[in-house]
């Protein structure tokens, strides 16, 4: 609806020199998701494709690089993460498993939105992979990663980046002790309207052994 959505957007660089870290490094993270979600997306629209391909070079670029502000060029580079952020929405399409999990899983335990990107994107797009050939391809060439297994190569880079910006990377890192309540996950998460984006039928079974493997 045309009055959920800003009429205009500032990007500002110099104004988030001021936010705190943990904000931006986990938004940041979120739009790499954004961009690695909607690349994979059975509803991708052909002309949004390359900003999206954009969209997670800068990120996967410049995210950790934003942080320091030390860095003579930080400003710079936080210009280009925030058009990365911006160019990671442009065009929404329904998105995917990941997205799903962080909603339900951050309804059910409390877990920041920008905190449930590096507990659950690795987990989908390993489980996404078979249905995602050419989307890995297009962000494992984002990466120059060559001609080996681009799948090894955006697992590598993610895990490489959720290190680096000190984000968690397991359900226990944010507090969750046991696996009560991963049946009534797993069922919300497909009942989650922006599963329609992903590329792979998922089960509740599947879902519930991604919350077992993100835990």
């Amino acid at each position: 609806h045309p009055g959920l959505g800003p009429k205009v957007v500032l990007l500002d660089p110099l104004v988030t020199l001021d936010t705190p870290d943990a904000l931006w490094t986990g938004t940041g993270m979120k739009a790499l998701e954004h961009a690695v979600e909607a690349l994979y997306s059975s509803a991708l629209a052909p002309f949004a494709e390359p900003l999206r391909a954009r969209a997670f070079r800068i990120l996967a670029a410049d995210l950790v690089a934003s942080v320091d502000r030390s860095q003579p060029d930080v400003v710079e580079r936080r210009a280009r993460v925030l058009a990365g952020a911006g160019m990671s929405v442009l065009s929404p399409c329904p998105l995917g498993i990941s997205h799903a999990l962080g909603h339900q899983a951050g309804a059910a335990w409390s877990i920041a939105h920008g905190h449930t990107t590096g507990i659950f994107l690795p987990v989908a797009l390993a489980f996404n992979a078979p249905a995602a050939g050419p989307a890995l391809r297009t962000m494992a060439d984002a990466l120059g990663a060559g001609e080996g297994d681009p799948l090894e190569a955006v697992l590598a880079k993610l895990e490489e980046m959720i290190g680096a910006l000190a984000l968690p990377r397991r359900l226990r890192d944010v507090g969750v002790t046991d696996s009560s309540r991963f049946d009534e996950v797993a069922g919300a998460t497909l009942r989650d309207s922006i599963m329609m984006g992903n590329p792979r039928e998922a089960t509740e079974e599947d879902a519930r052994r991604l919350l077992e493997k993100a835990f």
